[in-house]
Formats: structure tokens, sequence, C-alpha cells
């Protein structure tokens, strides 16, 4: 039985763990913290738990046939948020003991043979790295669970800010805005780039920015920060202070203290692993998954994709390279955006505004957008109510290359959102029902 040694229990780490054992290894994961990593204890999980509040509280507030206030318990959602972080790790927990996983809650390095833990080497026939990635802070801004947070200690604040200033437009700041905003709080978005989300399609982030801007976000752009003290955010030629400021620039991989040069494993000027489509890095055997190499797209899916198709190749059952062009790229903000496949070629769209449920549901902002080669799907751009929901749809028309005939098969439930993808679909081939079809 082959020995395999994963470093980081995130979702790429558990997800290799699970599948390899699984598949017949014999799998030790190595975590210094908690399993679930970032995603689940401090990421996606939490973020979502308050996301939906938020959601609800928004749509009430817009709602013009609902009549009274609404009032957040936030300290309630403290805890909900607690508690749906507990009952997963639980449950994570339980799979990796019931599949066999030997768990080792301590962080490896990489030594000859094998990885060391203390003093103790554990044998490996294959390892693969899952280390993550911490929040990048500048000018010295360090975060102290009181007035200045990352990502990471968001979670530790016990009421909601009146005010909140955000440093950084991209997926992590937006997404805390959508939150805070619909919640109560004044915010402030703080971007060195020329819009918010500067990675996705101009149209798209137009329709976001517009949005947030109605729910008395206040999006600052093209914004160089000079300094920040005593609560206080120096830009060129204003200062911005808030209840708090939440440091949302991104992550950096953690490569640091894991002897990767010292077994000759190459890591790039962003101190990113270096890893080849299938996930292999310059050392036969040693792979890396999820934030820490120096693929596109970090994102927990990916991570967890990573994971499978790397144990799969392993244990010699069928795989497939990875392809970075099929990982869903979605937002959680107000409206919600997603991204898939290549945004380039033939194109449909269909707006929300022909869609009876986005119509019955007040969220006839927005459009799906599907490009195609002439024979099949290869894109979708998703902006609006559950996008990343329609993310899912996009991802099985797109990965298996759906054709007209396909989709001329399939039948959407009525009323959904789901139709207006279809829709935006057979577009591509002049056979959409519920809009004018472009002459082939």
């Amino acid at each position: 039985m082959a020995n395999l040694v994963i470093i980081g229990a995130g979702p790429g780490g558990y997800a290799a763990a699970l599948r390899g054992a699984d598949l017949g290894l014999k799998v030790t994961l190595l975590e210094a913290d908690k399993v679930g990593g970032t995603c689940l204890n401090w990421g996606c999980i939490p973020t979502k738990t308050y996301y939906h509040t938020a959601k609800i509280t928004r749509e009430v507030k817009q709602s013009k046939e609902i009549i009274g206030q609404v009032q957040v318990d936030f300290p309630q959602l403290v805890n909900k948020q607690a508690g749906v972080v507990k009952q997963l790790v639980g449950g994570l927990e339980s799979l990796l003991k019931s599949a066999g996983v030997e768990v080792i809650n301590q962080r490896g390095t990489l030594a000859e043979g094998g990885v060391k833990v203390g003093e103790e080497l554990i044998p490996a026939d294959n390892i693969i790295i899952a280390t993550g990635a911490t929040p990048f802070t500048i000018l010295g801004i360090v975060p102290d669970g009181k007035r200045v947070f990352t990502a990471k200690e968001i979670w530790q604040l016990e009421s909601l800010p009146e005010s909140v200033v955000i440093l950084g437009g991209g997926v992590i700041g937006v997404e805390f805005a959508t939150i805070f905003s619909a919640l109560g709080s004044k915010v402030t978005i703080v971007e060195k780039e020329k819009s918010i989300l500067p990675q996705f399609a101009p149209s798209a982030t137009r329709l976001v920015t517009k949005k947030l801007k109605e729910q008395g976000v206040i999006i600052k752009t093209g914004a160089a920060v000079t300094g920040y003290k005593d609560g206080v955010l120096q830009l060129p030629d204003e200062s911005l202070e808030g209840d708090i400021l939440l440091v949302a620039l991104g992550n950096k991989p953690n490569t640091k203290g894991l002897g990767l040069e010292e077994v000759g494993v190459r890591l790039n000027q962003r101190q990113e692993i270096e890893v080849n489509n299938y996930l292999e890095t310059s050392q036969k055997g040693i792979y890396a998954i999820g934030d820490v190499n120096n693929l596109p797209y970090k994102l927990a899916h990916a991570a967890s994709k990573q994971g499978a198709l790397v144990v799969e190749k392993i244990a010699g059952a069928a795989y497939e390279p990875f392809n970075s062009n099929l990982v869903p790229r979605t937002v959680f903000t107000y409206p919600e955006l997603a991204e898939i496949g290549t945004l380039e070629g033939n194109k449909s769209r269909f707006p929300y505004s022909a869609n009876g449920r986005a119509l019955a549901g007040g969220e006839a902002d927005g459009y799906v957008e599907a490009y195609g080669d002439g024979e099949k799907i290869v894109g979708a751009l998703i902006v609006g109510a559950d996008a990343c929901e329609l993310s899912n749809l996009a991802s099985l028309a797109i990965s298996s290359g759906m054709t007209e005939e396909n989709l001329s098969t399939s039948i959407m439930t009525h009323p959904t959102l789901g139709e207006a993808f279809h829709e935006a679909s057979l577009g591509l081939f002049g056979a959409a029902i519920h809009i004018v079809n472009k002459r082939r």
C-alpha cells in the first residue's frame, strides 16, 4: 500500500485525503491548526452564513409589499455562524476517521524520504503540499482583532460596527461590503485599481458597482493608501476613519518553514510553488494544490478538484490534467457574479428582466451571457440573483461540451432562473424561445 502524506487539511488537503483513502492509499493528514482550513473555519462558510442573513435583510428592506422595521440580532448571527462551522468541522472529522485517514495535529516539513514531524520521519511515497495562504497586509498595518481586521479575525466582532473601511476591492472586500452594508453598517471601499473586481468582465462589475452604491456603499477607486495610524487610513488627498478597518488585499502562499528549498522544490517570485498541469512540483512525487501553488483562481473548489486529481494519478485511476479554464470564478456580492470557461467567440445574452422567476423575486437586474465556438458552448458570464448557483449548471454544460442538440433536449423547470441560462445558451444556435434570435 502506497504511503501518502498530505500537509494541510483545507478543502484541497481533506478532499485528497478522503479520495486517496477511497482509492486504497494509506493516508496521513497533517494539520497544525483546524481541520477544514481557512475555507471552513474563517472563509467560505462563515462568510456565506453572514451573507445569507444579509441577503434576507436586504430583500425585506427593498420589498414594497412588506411593512415594518428589520433588525438584525448580531450576537445571534455570530452564534449561528459558529454553530455552522462547528457542525461541519465535526462532520469532516468523522468522515476522515471513518475513511481510515490518520490525522496528526502538527505541521510537517519536507525531508529526504518523507515528511518530518518533530523528530519523527513519516515515510512517504508521495507528498501533497496543501498549506493554503494567509491574508496579505501593507504599510505595517497589523490586525489586532479590535479595530484592525483581516478576513481571519473579523469573526471576533461581537457587535455590528457603525462604519467599516475596507482596504481592497477584490472578491473578499466586495463580499464583506455587501454583507456589512446590508446589515446596516456604513461601508467605504478603497481600491487602487480603476474599478472594483478588476479581474472580472467590466460590464458585470459596472452593474455590481451601481447596485452597491444604491445600497449606500462608498467606492473610492484609483486610490493609493499612504499610511494608517490610530484608526485613520491616509490617502493622498483625504483621510478615512471607521469604527473598524478590514484589510482585504488578497492572500500570500504559506510556503515558509516547509523545507521546500532543502529538497529542491522550485518557487516563483511570488513564493508560490510551481506546478505542471498534473500539480506535480519540480521534484517527482511531490505535489502542491490550492492556494499554495502558482495556478490561477485561488478558490476552494479548485483546490478540492486538484486534490482529487492528484490522488487519482497516484493511485493509477483514470484522471485528466487540471484545466484552470473550467474553474467557476464566483463572487457572493449584490448582485452575484460568476464567470466560467472562455468568454470569447459567439455571444448570446438573456436578461433577467425577461425571466419570470427573477421578476417575481424582485431581481430583474442582471443577465446571462453564453459564449460558443459555433459547435458547442465554451463559456458563461452571469451577473444577477443566484449567479453562483447557476455557475454549476454552466460548469456541467461547458465541461461536457454541450451542443445545440444537447441543450435543446434538456428541459428546465418553469419558472426558475435556470431558464435564463438555458435561453442564453440556445441563443448561441438561434434556438432561443424568449429572445429574438440572431440569424446564423
